[in-house]
């Protein structure tokens, strides 16, 4: 073998190890386990030492106990202030660790961690799947022109999603996500619900 394919084999050799280390490693049926923390008539904050984005057209944003760079998820209008029905919703960073600035996803997080999809439905709302934790069932409704929201049936209560929280164990080569808080107000009451879940027979990789 050339010296040259040798040099081009052994990097994508090494992209394609690293990609699948960041890969959700569960189970083909894993369990998904829901436990309420607490409620409260403010939303909690996990880190009161962390920035909270306010960006335009947020939607949902995530923290991690690594640092406080953000990840946010901001809705896609058109001209009218109608969804996007191809790209209803976008994910990037906001680096609040160095400088705040906005930057895209990298492909291998888009794809294994913190990428989303949405589907249009017959009743013109969104079937939302977080890459992270696809078995959450969240769906983005238009409420007004240039106005929407994340919705999440979260046991028997319905959630506006607000945020979420990642717990990582850093002691690897990889931090390992021990566990997500979901943050939410409910409608009907006005209280703000915190949810711990996990999944059984894995765990994340971010």
């Amino acid at each position: 073998m050339s010296i040259w394919r040798t040099r081009m084999i052994l990097p994508l050799m090494a992209i394609a190890v690293f990609v699948i280390s960041l890969a959700p490693q569960t189970h083909a049926n894993p369990d998904l386990s829901i436990a309420q923390a607490t409620t409260s008539a403010k939303m909690p904050r996990v880190r009161a030492d962390f920035p909270v984005p306010a960006d335009k057209a947020q939607l949902f944003y995530v923290q991690r106990s690594m640092n406080s760079n953000t990840v946010v998820y901001a809705a896609q209008f058109d001209g009218q202030g109608m969804l996007k029905s191809r790209a209803p919703v976008r994910a990037y960073w906001r680096r609040f660790n160095t400088t705040s600035e906005v930057k895209s996803l990298k492909w291998f997080e888009d794809a294994f961690a913190y990428g989303v999809k949405a589907r249009r439905t017959q009743d013109s709302t969104y079937k939302v799947r977080f890459q992270a934790i696809p078995e959450l069932a969240v769906e983005l409704r238009q409420t007004a022109p240039f106005q929407a929201a994340l919705w999440a049936q979260v046991e028997d209560r319905e959630l506006r999603l607000n945020y979420a929280y990642l717990d990582l164990d850093e002691s690897g080569m990889i931090p390992r996500v021990t566990a997500l808080r979901l943050f939410g107000t409910d409608p009907t009451s006005g209280l703000a619900h915190a949810y711990i879940i996990t999944v059984s027979g894995g765990d994340f990789r971010k």
